[in-house]
């Protein structure tokens, strides 16, 4: 029993040891009458606290059920039906993705994750569509669970159905480019994670940009190179502004800003009638409904990602009656637009942040050095 303990403490299953001297389970196990109880318990602890070795058990134990010893065959079924009890809990489980409570969210994605190998290909794709708005949680640790989680997908995925998921994947590309500008260090390298694990389930050479460390309102090269590699690939750039402006009202002032930042570069790279007037429209007043962001930075993100649009596609903005257009005139015009949105006493973002070369923090697009594609390589809707 010693060994069993070491060996479980050995592979970081420290939680499940700990579990089961809570429970004396070590205690059941040592006891004939009820050992299968004990076996049924830790199986319960290594499903529940994500053991990492809990296949490679499974495995071991079905072959010992082929074997068909007397001994160990009422062990290996105990541990099968508390592993088949906790498979028929999966649609409460895929369920549970969809609470609101971030700690509901973490708990349901620990245990499905380990029985990603038994889930039938109905239920990968489920579980794929439910993942990819989790990207964006409030709860840190639930979307760096989710995006990890989401990674494992083209591991266990047969060969012969990746196709199942080949839409998913594509899906998830620009979510965590965004979110490799998110404000948790393990989110970002989760995301470099799963952007290495996609690019390679879908056949594509990884941009080395994916790695970069530097801030895209810093160093907007990195954005813009990321841009055209991207538009390069996913089929189209209408199904890319969508998912980009579904993200310009998330919770993180880093992600907003990344979102309007992709928005603007992403114009600058592609051919004007790939945007169509309904489009830019849905663009410019949702670029538009920044102006009041708490965060300056973001305000800004949003003035020069407009502008960007405005250069690429030769158009003013469409805004709806009553609403003035975001400042684009001198000092005295900015003032007058802040005097009508209450902020007459505060300090203007478009002139306290203008971009310095001299200095470390800059929230300037570079709306020239994106260079549009030749004609024709953009595919339209």
């Amino acid at each position: 029993m010693e060994t069993t303990k070491l060996l479980l403490l050995r592979m970081g299953c420290r939680y499940e040891v700990t579990f089961m001297e809570k429970e004396k389970g070590w205690a059941m196990l040592q006891n004939v009458r009820d050992q299968l109880q004990g076996v049924t318990l830790l199986a319960r602890a290594m499903l529940h606290f994500a053991c990492p070795e809990v296949t490679r058990i499974l495995d071991l134990l079905f072959s010992l059920l082929h074997k068909g010893t007397e001994k160990s065959t009422p062990t290996a079924i105990a541990f099968f039906v508390e592993v088949e009890e906790v498979k028929a809990l999966l649609p409460s489980l895929l369920g549970s993705l969809e609470e609101t409570e971030g700690s509901v969210v973490t708990e349901g994605l620990i245990a499905i994750q380990n029985l990603l190998k038994f889930m039938h290909r109905n239920d990968m794709v489920i579980l794929a569509e439910k993942l990819l708005p989790l990207f964006n949680i409030e709860d840190a640790k639930a979307r760096n669970s989710a995006i990890s989680l989401f990674a494992e997908l083209p591991n266990v995925v047969k060969k012969k159905e990746k196709y199942l998921i080949q839409e998913q994947m594509s899906q998830s590309l620009v979510p965590l480019l965004l979110h490799l500008q998110d404000e948790e260090p393990e989110v970002v390298k989760g995301c470099q994670e799963a952007l290495a694990r996609c690019f390679r389930f879908l056949g594509w050479v990884l941009p080395k940009k994916i790695t970069s460390k530097k801030a895209w309102h810093d160093h907007p090269d990195v954005a813009e190179t990321l841009c055209r590699q991207i538009s390069w690939k996913v089929k189209t750039i209408p199904a890319i502004l969508l998912q980009c402006l579904d993200h310009l009202q998330g919770p993180q002032v880093s992600i907003r800003r990344a979102a309007a930042i992709f928005i603007g570069c992403l114009a600058q790279c592609t051919e004007p009638a790939v945007i169509n007037q309904e489009r830019k429209d849905l663009i410019f007043l949702s670029l538009h409904k920044l102006r009041d962001d708490p965060d300056p930075s973001v305000r800004v993100t949003a003035l020069q990602a407009t502008r960007m649009v405005q250069e690429a596609c030769g158009t003013s903005p469409a805004l709806p009656r009553g609403q003035t257009p975001l400042p684009q005139g001198g000092s005295q015009d900015r003032q007058e637009s802040a005097s009508e949105r209450g902020h007459g006493d505060m300090p203007d973002p478009a002139q306290t942040h203008r971009w310095n070369p001299a200095s470390p923090v800059s929230h300037r697009i570079v709306a020239s050095s994106a260079k549009k594609r030749p004609p024709g390589l953009i595919r339209q809707a």
